[in-house]
């Protein structure tokens, strides 16, 4: 006989995908969302402002939209947006450039988070030919990437909405907002377990020149206490980086 699907309670998770222009890519992984092992899920897209029909698409599923507009997006923004409408106890944030790679992604993110010591999870990317050089070399599975600290894969990731209530994302920061608040719940006494069997298709497509920024940007975040110690270097590249976007 085959397996039933795991019944969670009412909206024990939401799933918000932070999205713009890029309907290929809800055309995937919104069925992919709706055919995870877990049910009854919460999807909210959080939308700044497509073009392309991503909208009229989503529309056609069990979906609620929330439109940011904003002249600079802001990812942190985004997602708060989208927390501050969910009535799920977790919050998966979802890149809109991510796609589920099977049917067991959401289960396996999951496991263990009921802990009380335990902030969230993040998944384990799988790459394709399309991703740039760059992202494929930094988000690599190297052991030694995944024991840094406050390293976390903000593609899909799961946290707490209680403790998102305490602390949410910082909206002063851009790309890397989900490294900075792992690194403040990690200092508050807080886990954030690496889910290597939740895996997600994570396509992260750019210019070169824009490759090399979004290198050096990490680079200078990543660097232990570099948060606050690189900051205006952090923001200078951030800058460079809006203007090639």
């Amino acid at each position: 006989m085959p397996k039933k699907s795991l019944k969670s309670k009412k909206n024990d998770y939401s799933i918000i995908i932070i999205t713009k222009n890029q309907k290929a890519f809800l055309q995937k992984s919104l069925p992919a969302i709706l055919s995870q092992t877990i049910k009854n899920l919460e999807i909210i897209i959080v939308d700044s402002g497509s073009t392309d029909g991503a909208l009229e698409f989503a529309k056609k599923y069990p979906v609620k939209i929330i439109n940011y507009h904003s002249p600079v997006f802001n990812f942190a923004k985004a997602f708060n947006l989208g927390a501050q409408k969910a009535k799920g106890q977790y919050l998966v944030r979802l890149s809109g450039d991510a796609v589920p790679a099977n049917k067991h992604w959401l289960k396996e993110l999951g496991k263990d988070t009921e802990k009380p010591k335990v902030a969230g999870a993040f998944s384990r990317y799988v790459f394709s030919a399309k991703n740039h050089l760059l992202h494929q070399f930094w988000f690599r599975e190297w052991p030694l990437v995944r024991k840094v600290p406050f390293s976390v894969g903000g593609a899909s990731f799961l946290i707490k909405k209680s403790l998102w209530k305490k602390c949410p994302f910082n909206e002063k920061w851009g790309p890397g907002e989900d490294w900075e608040w792992a690194e403040v719940v990690r200092k508050a006494g807080y886990k954030i377990l690496y889910k290597r069997m939740s895996l997600v298709y994570h396509e992260h497509q750019a210019p070169l020149l824009k490759q090399i920024l979004d290198f050096l940007y990490w680079l200078f975040i990543s660097i232990p206490s570099g948060f606050f110690k690189y900051n205006q270097v952090r923001i200078r590249i951030q800058k460079l980086n809006e203007y090639y976007q």
